[in-house]
């Protein structure tokens, strides 16, 4: 069995922080992920973690981050 995705657009303005957009989008996909594949059970959990640390100002450059990019 295939999952097809969210089908969703999120639209964001000047004002918003993306940052912590993605930090909550992470915790969403992290809590909502079927666990079918590798990616999405190991990948989601390692995002929000890295998203809600650089949120907080508690990761740098040279943590490793900078090479998701």
């Amino acid at each position: 069995q295939s999952g097809l995705g969210t089908a969703a657009v999120i639209v964001m303005d000047k004002s918003t922080d993306v940052v912590k957009a993605i930090a909550r989008l992470s915790d969403f996909y992290q809590h909502e992920s079927c666990g079918q594949c590798t990616p999405c059970r190991e990948g989601t959990g390692w995002l929000a973690k890295m998203m809600n640390r650089f949120g907080k100002k508690k990761i740098k450059d040279h943590d490793g981050f900078g090479d998701l990019f």
